[in-house]
């Protein structure tokens, strides 16, 4: 017998079923889907990206939006929270001569100060340099100031290592020496060797309780192109500062930030290096800087810093990349917005605070010290300090006029391709970083209508890390990748409408098919192939796992029936068999089966990292019928026992699994070939059952992957009921057909507590040919 559903009928489905009171339907939208959760974390992230340009004290500071720090800070906002100061824990110290902690760009900001040697504390006679520097890094957008920029990370711990002393009148000037460029030959490297080391080891050992300096910024230099010296003659006279920089035996090295230098365009003598037509050539960084160019120990936490201006071209004055391109990235340095401690511009009284404009490669490389603190606290210090810095340099942008590494090094630093995801996302499937895995597109728990919530609402508040191309982590949260789904309820209701089966039958003899379905033994049994039947007609119990597999009956008797099924190469089918054992005496029927699910478990299915599901099932269930003058009552209710089985993936165990389903009518005839039928029913729920996930949190430095075992209830928060009262008519006796209309009320719709209740107002006509 086969059924037609009107298009009308098709029509009203999709019409009328639409008039939820704002319930989620059963296939709600997953991680893959357009709406899904990862368009709605990127949606949120450029509405936080958009808030922090339009914010004065950000927009002041033109390169942060040129190295898209706005996208960094807004990555962070949305993991940590919105009133989280980017680069908060990380500890960033400071090379230079000094800091005016009481300046209102550091009011939000911790300061510490160590002097060097015979340092004294600034008192503003000269314009400090140090103070600029450290707004560069860590300036906050709260600053008093009117016209203050904020810093790049300006939640960063600073430690200023001040070298400065109190000034003396300068010199005249010599007008036998009409030059600014004289380079530091061996014999001064070999005079400041043992004093440099010195200080650069006071910044390698300084620790506070737990602090340390992650990542220090060197805005100084002495003049002399690394190009002018070779590996054997640094080794000769800058051995011990070369050894300090290297660190050699420390797993946790300190990244050293150079500013490339500010001699390109000096004047010159004729009998100096790279000199042209009066003027320095400086085709690569300062021989600090550019260390790494012949020296190989210090590779790896080294970086010297170019500056480009505003329109993104090199700035004139800066050196290039050159000989040290490998290790060199470029930054906004021209025409930066910089806290100013020094004599009043028009008294000349000392310790005048405010800001000014100004410019170098002093001020770029402040915002690669910045940027890796953003960095470190994006990826919640899991990554080393070495390794943030390949990643800053090969996230670097390339396009370009940036494409050429004798100028611009590795490209122009990236905050926002530094902090995304490099390549696809994957879950690691071992104990390595590195090794096996599967990636976070293809993982996802679609879970089928009898958990409902349940997993989703057990792990919503937990994080899974993902790694990248990159080895980076990438935390998401552990519910967003399940999903409720199956086929749509209201599809199941319109079949259960359009069935000529009454409801709450259940399989027995009463629910024979037509004879040309099956054949008769001659002992009087008798044997039928056919659709498999769904008790309530609206997939309440545990045969709804099974909806439409073929099924094998033999009646032995006109009491029993045992039935076998399969799903086995339907197409769109998930493969289930099972069978069933069913006795009718009179109005009362019992039942009992089991159901083999091989690729699922109580219809939820598992893709990608969560590997593989299956599950047997147990139930038992029983249906009666009663008169009572004018109506005809009947219902039934099932309990089950499900050992789910998983494998390959993050499930770690499940426990059994106890499940329910109810349901309830009451039926009259209201006139000729009219009937009315209330309805009360439950779908199959979960009752009690428990899941174990090892998950993938984090890393160590080192690259194993951490794992963490979590546990999570799989009753689902709600309980759905559905109401309904359907009105059918039969049309022109038996021959022509059925119409019937039908009105459903969902309360807590997918078993989810708080959940509006849906409404659905459905129309359906049969006829059989």
């Amino acid at each position: 017998m086969w059924y037609v559903v009107a298009p009308a009928a098709l029509s009203a489905l999709l019409a009328l079923a639409g008039c939820a009171g704002g319930g989620d339907r059963m296939s709600s939208p997953g991680p893959e889907e357009p709406h899904g959760r990862m368009k709605e974390d990127a949606e949120r992230r450029e509405s936080l990206a958009a808030g922090y340009r339009a914010h004065p004290a950000f927009g002041r500071q033109w390169g942060l939006g040129r190295v898209r720090a706005d996208q960094a800070h807004a990555r962070i906002a949305l993991k940590h929270g919105e009133d989280v100061r980017p680069g908060a824990g990380v500890t960033v110290g400071i090379f230079d001569t000094g800091i005016d902690e009481e300046h209102p760009a550091f009011a939000h900001t911790r300061v510490d100060k160590v002097f060097l040697a015979e340092a004294t504390d600034e008192t503003g006679v000269l314009p400090s340099h140090g103070t600029a520097v450290a707004g560069v890094i860590a300036g906050g957008r709260e600053s008093a100031l009117p016209d203050g920029a904020q810093g790049i990370a300006p939640g960063a711990d600073l430690v200023m290592f001040s070298f400065g002393v109190d000034p003396e009148p300068p010199p005249e000037p010599d007008p036998e020496l009409p030059t600014e460029y004289f380079p530091e030959w061996s014999d001064i490297l070999d005079a400041i060797d043992d004093e440099t080391a010195a200080e650069l080891r006071t910044v390698l050992d300084w620790r506070d309780g737990g602090r340390r300096v992650d990542f220090v910024n060197l805005s100084v230099g002495g003049f002399g192109i690394i190009d002018g010296y070779t590996e054997t003659e640094l080794r000769s006279v800058y051995d011990e500062t070369i050894a300090t920089i290297a660190q050699d035996g420390v797993e946790e090295k300190t990244v050293f930030v150079w500013a490339a230098g500010n001699a390109n365009g000096l004047q010159c003598l004729p009998n100096q290096p790279y000199c042209l037509r009066g003027r320095v050539t400086a085709a690569s960084p300062g021989y600090d800087a550019g260390l790494a160019a012949r020296i190989s120990e210090v590779r790896g936490h080294t970086v010297a810093v170019v500056a480009v201006k505003e329109d993104g071209e090199i700035a004139e004055y800066s050196n290039r990349c050159g000989l040290a391109a490998q290790w060199c990235v470029a930054a906004p340095g021209e025409e930066m917005n910089l806290a100013y401690f020094g004599p009043d511009e028009e008294t000349g009284e000392p310790g005048s605070r405010g800001t000014f404009v100004g410019g170098g490669t002093s001020f770029a490389a402040p915002m690669v010290t910045g940027g890796l603190a953003v960095m470190k606290h994006l990826f919640r210090g899991q990554l080393s300090n070495s390794d943030l810095l390949a990643r800053l340099l090969e996230t670097a942008d390339r396009s370009g006029r940036y494409a050429d590494p004798t100028v611009y090094g590795r490209g122009l630093m990236d905050l926002d391709a530094a902090t995304a995801p490099a390549g696809s996302e994957r879950i690691a499937a071992g104990s390595r970083v590195n090794g096996p895995g599967r990636t976070l597109r293809s993982t996802r728990l679609d879970l089928g209508g009898a958990v409902g919530d349940g997993l989703a609402r057990s792990f919503a508040s937990r994080e899974f890390v993902v790694f990248d191309s990159l080895g980076a982590p990438f935390w998401h949260g552990l519910g967003s990748r399940m999903r409720q789904t199956g086929q749509s309820p209201a599809r199941s209701r319109l079949d259960a409408l359009t069935s000529e089966r009454p409801a709450g039958t259940g399989m027995g003899p009463g629910t024979r098919l037509s004879p040309r379905t099956g054949w008769d033994e001659p002992d009087g049994a008798r044997w039928e192939v056919r659709l498999l039947d769904t008790p309530a007609g609206i997939k309440p119990g545990h045969l709804g796992l099974a909806e439409k597999a073929l099924a094998l009956s033999y009646a032995g008797s006109k009491d029993l029936v045992l039935s076998g099924f399969s799903t086995q190469g339907m197409e769109g089918m998930l493969p289930v068999l099972g069978g069933v054992f069913s006795w009718r005496r009179g109005p009362f029927g019992l039942r009992s089966g089991w159901i083999a699910e091989r690729e699922s478990a109580l219809g939820t299915t598992a893709d990608g990292a969560f590997g593989r599901l299956a599950a047997n099932a147990f139930f038992i269930g029983f249906d009666a019928e009663a008169t009572i003058e004018p109506w005809r009552v009947f219902g039934g209710a099932e309990l089950g026992l499900t050992r789910p089985e998983a494998d390959g993936g993050l499930i770690e165990d499940l426990s059994s699994v106890a499940t329910s389903s109810l349901s309830l009518h009451a039926e009259r005839v209201v006139a000729e070939n009219q009937t009315l039928r209330f309805s009360v029913a439950q779908p199959l729920r979960v009752e009690a059952g428990r899941a174990a996930l090892s998950v993938p949190v984090g890393r160590t430095r080192g690259g194993d992957v951490l794992k963490k075992r979590m546990t999570g209830s799989l009753v689902p928060s709600g309980r759905q009921v559905d109401l309904s009262v359907q009105w059918r008519r039969r049309l022109g006796g038996g021959g022509g057909g059925e119409f019937a209309l039908g009105a459903y009320l969902i309360l807590e719709p997918g078993h989810r507590a708080g959940r509006r209740p849906d409404l659905e107002l459905l129309a359906g006509f049969r006829k059989a040919f």
